[in-house]
């Protein structure tokens, strides 16, 4: 009996290590090392392609942006149910969608369904719904004193990299308390996965800083992701971040697909006017054509572009000149191209009123222009910019603002909008992605319903 407990006991002690080790810490043994690394997206300059089998084909991503609260529950709770998200993906289908898109390692619900859905779409030799998915960076470490080299920012950003790597292959568990969903994710949903989107909307006052804090600093050199000799400190890191997050994919599961960096007008690569850098803080830059696709990364890159119909205010006085009190000096060209020696980009060309606006004489509505796949105009009404904030909303100043960046950007009082009786945030209320010409998609706000 005593040697029966004592095998008993090195069995369990065995299954735990090897279940630690595995699902939750991530080590494995490559036992086919000369597999070949595949990869069923891929890019050009100008169009994404898809392999079924049959060879690369022009694809267009018709994309909804999925948020993860429902009404009545803390966003962080990862309320919906998996019900419910079967529901929402037969939805979205329905209205021409073909990609959904999310922003942060869900609760298991979500794969479990994904992976339901799209099983019993090719039953039915019904086309699938395809995910880019997004790699969160916690507000707080963006927020504080850190800079992006911080082991809370970098390391912590790799690793959730390659724990949502292993969660969409099917192979990982999470605990509560992590920020991001939990549970057991044992449904390899990766063939459906066309690409990563990795971080959020970076804060100018990060960016600044680590540029400011590291303006010698070398520029990483990978396997698949490099940065160019004009990078910089950032950018240069974010580099680093898609490499290895790409790598430990292709060694673990021998597949790649498409990466992307997330970006917004607060940090977009295109110079503005002393007027806009002096009333408005555009101090910060990130530029991923600095970022260099090296030749073992078969899928490629492409670009992800963040337009909110509301935010940040210069984007009015661009796209509306004449409501300005005087003239604006660059007479509707707000934009030229980073590359001060070039001929220059037109705001025209980046963004559009009609990117914004329904252009009728009896009203002007916000509209997300990516989210009618199947031709005219949809709106989502929810993601009004009054219904987030009605005339007259208070500002704040952010805190904690590093000295380096109160000296290079001196007219910090952007900050962030302070919440009104019956707002919502106005990242969860009308987010859209939109792309840079010919090179990515855009998508509707978060959980929200796109009516015609």
């Amino acid at each position: 009996m005593k040697r029966f407990l004592i095998v008993l006991t090195a069995l369990i002690l065995g299954y735990l290590a090897y279940d630690t080790a595995r699902y939750y810490l991530g080590w494995y043994i490559d036992l086919q090392p000369d597999v070949p690394v595949s990869a069923f997206m891929s890019t050009d300059a100008q169009h994404l392609y898809m392999d079924r089998g049959a060879g690369p084909e022009e694809f267009t991503v018709k994309g909804v942006n999925l948020g993860v609260g429902i009404p009545g529950e803390w966003a962080t709770d990862y309320a919906v149910s998996k019900e419910t998200y079967l529901r929402w993906f037969a939805q979205m289908q329905e209205m021409g969608a073909n990609t959904v898109r999310v922003y942060i390692t869900l609760h298991d619900d979500f794969y479990n369904a994904f992976y339901e859905y799209n099983t019993a779409r090719e039953e039915a030799n019904e086309e699938p719904l395809w995910l880019i998915h997004g790699v969160w960076v916690n507000d707080y470490i963006q927020n504080s004193h850190r800079d992006a080299y911080d082991k809370d920012f970098l390391e912590t950003f790799v690793r959730d990299g390659r724990t949502l790597v292993d969660v969409l292959h099917g192979n990982k568990k999470i605990s509560l308390g992590r920020g991001t969903g939990s549970g057991f994710y044992n449904k390899d949903v990766s063939r459906w996965v066309i690409g990563y989107i990795l971080g959020v909307e970076w804060e100018d006052v990060t960016v600044t800083y680590t540029n400011h804090k590291y303006p010698d600093l070398p520029p990483y050199q990978g396997m698949y992701l490099s940065a160019t000799e004009d990078a910089s400190a950032f950018e240069s890191m974010l580099a680093q971040v898609g490499d290895r997050i790409v790598s430990y994919e292709s060694r673990r599961y021998k597949t790649q697909r498409l990466v992307a960096f997330s970006n917004w007008p607060t940090t977009d690569p295109f110079l503005y006017p002393e007027d806009i850098t002096t009333f408005f803080m555009k101090c910060a830059q990130v530029d991923v054509e600095h970022i260099r696709t090296e030749d073992a990364f078969l899928a490629g890159q492409f670009a992800s572009y963040h337009v909110y119909p509301y935010y940040p205010d210069y984007l009015n006085y661009i796209l509306n000149p004449a409501a300005m009190d005087r003239t604006p000096i660059w007479d509707g060209k707000a934009v030229i191209s980073r590359a001060e020696t070039g001929p220059g980009t037109p705001i025209g060309s980046v963004l559009r009123r009609s990117d914004f606006y329904d252009e009728t004489p009896a009203r002007r509505t916000p509209t997300l222009p990516i989210c009618a796949p199947c031709g005219g105009i949809t709106r989502c009404p929810s993601s009004s910019p009054s219904s987030a904030f009605p005339p007259g909303a208070a500002w704040r100043r952010s805190t904690g603002t590093p000295d380096a960046i109160r000296a290079i950007c001196p007219s910090r009082s952007r900050g962030r909008r302070s919440w009104t009786a019956g707002a919502t945030s106005p990242r969860q209320t009308a987010r859209a992605a939109a792309s840079l010409p010919g090179r990515t998609s855009g998508s509707s706000a978060p959980g929200t319903p796109c009516t015609r």
